[in-house]
This record gives structure tokens, C-alpha cells and sequence, in this order.
């Protein structure tokens, strides 16, 4: 129940998510069909960037975007892109200024990922996603649903 709060609170707030490019062209993820945005919220867990990137490199039919919170500086954006890389490879890199996408969507540890996939959004936290117990991770869910 609280991922279908969660779905419908993303869907309605959506629309208004712009990201921006390296050099500060906007992006409306709600425009596209289906994507795969991994959300970085400061400090974020390079292992699990690394199986996130495992994954996108075995589904390369859906778009992948990799969101950072950083200020306009294209400097500042250039030097998280080079530390992000070496841990994840989307197929863009955005950036947001705000906190709208992390208090939406009460992400508290980073990375955390939104998949749209035939207009249904899909929200899952770091916390559901790596969590200890694998049988409590909703790792399986998210490769099945980006498979189908």
C-alpha cells in the first residue's frame, strides 16, 4: 500500500520535474514513455551504482538517466559526472536543484530509482532495493519489471 501512495503521489507531481543537461538544457522525463532515473542524493553507495549499471548494461532497450543535485555551475556538474562514472553508465546525465523529487518521495539514502514504463511510474528506494535481506529486496522486482 505504501508503493501505490507513493506511485500516485510521483504521478501527480511529475509533470512539473524538470532535470537539466550539463549545460543547462531542460529535460521532461514525463515526456517520454518509459526511462529508468536513478536519483543521487548526496553521498551515494557505489556498489550498488555498480549493480544498477549491470543492469541497465544487460537492458539497453530503455533509456537510463542518472539525477544529481547540483547548483548551474557546469564545473561543479562536470567533476560529479567524472566521480559518478566510474561506478554507472547512463545513457544521460541530468542534474536538479531543488528537493522536490527527494521530499516527494521520502528518499532518504541514495541511489534510489523511478521507472516509467507504459505510463505507470514505479518507485523504489534505496532502502527497498538494497536491502540486507534478499529476501526483502525488491532488487528481482525492478530487473522483472524493466524485462517486460
Amino acid at each position: 500500500m505504501n508503493l501505490i501512495f507513493l506511485l500516485y503521489i510521483f504521478a501527480l507531481n511529475s509533470s512539473h520535474l524538470n532535470f537539466e543537461s550539463l549545460r543547462r538544457e531542460v529535460y521532461n522525463l514525463s515526456e517520454l514513455d518509459n526511462y529508468m532515473l536513478i536519483v543521487i542524493n548526496g553521498a551515494s553507495c557505489s556498489s550498488c551504482l555498480k549493480e544498477l549499471n549491470e543492469i541497465i548494461s544487460d537492458i539497453p532497450k530503455i533509456d537510463s538517466f542518472v539525477a544529481i543535485k547540483s547548483k548551474d555551475d557546469v564545473i561543479l556538474r562536470k567533476s560529479l559526472i567524472n566521480f559518478y562514472k566510474k561506478f554507472i553508465s547512463p545513457t544521460k546525465w541530468l542534474f536538479y536543484k531543488d528537493n522536490k523529487i527527494i521530499e516527494e518521495n521520502d528518499f532518504k539514502n541514495s541511489p534510489n530509482v523511478i521507472i516509467k514504463k507504459n505510463k505507470k511510474y514505479y518507485v523504489f528506494t534505496y532502502n527497498e532495493l538494497f536491502s540486507r535481506s534478499e529476501e526483502n529486496s525488491k532488487l528481482t522486482e525492478l530487473i522483472n519489471l524493466l524485462k517486460e
